[in-house]
């Protein structure tokens, strides 16, 4: 037995792994009782650094979503003017319908104005009519001030309905 190590070192036998960069420690990578080395999962991460919509949190922008169209010929221009001309035609529907709808409106509306018109002066000669009543009313309810007052009156219009048709 020539030149051999002792029992409690050996050497790595010739199919085994070669260690990875991480560091052997009990924990689970990402935990906090870990040791972390310089690397990617070392770097304090800012939250201000982010990008911040109204929405929450946005992904990193790309840049352009492939390659852009490289010759712009007759079709492409016929092609965006025929998607302006749908555009055009789609609201100028819009705004026939909403005329539409106002014509209406506006025909239903001078009908109702006719009629609140006769309306209110149905509600003047009723409302005539009704002072008179009531006046009537008070004075069958109303007693007479001064009843000999009121007798001699009407001796004295009897009197002079007499002289005037002549039954005297």
């Amino acid at each position: 037995m020539m030149n051999r190590p002792p029992s409690g070192i050996r050497p790595p036998p010739t199919a085994s792994r070669l260690p990875s960069g991480m560091p052997l420690t009990t924990n689970r990578p990402g935990t906090r009782g870990g040791s972390f080395g310089p690397g990617v999962l070392s770097y304090q991460i800012k939250v201000a650094d982010r990008p911040v919509t109204q929405q929450g949190l946005s992904g990193m922008k790309t840049g352009i979503k492939g390659p852009q169209r490289q010759i712009l010929d007759k079709s492409y221009f016929l092609g965006l003017l025929r998607s302006k001309v749908s555009e055009l035609t789609t609201e100028m529907s819009k705004l026939k319908k909403e005329i539409d709808n106002y014509n209406q409106e506006n025909s239903v509306y001078l009908s109702y104005e006719k009629r609140a018109e006769a309306l209110a002066l149905d509600i003047k000669e009723h409302q005539g009519q009704l002072a008179d009543y009531n006046m009537l009313v008070e004075k069958q309810n109303t007693p007479p001030l001064h009843p000999q007052l009121t007798m001699s009156k009407h001796r004295k219009n009897g009197a002079h309905y007499n002289r005037i048709n002549g039954y005297s």
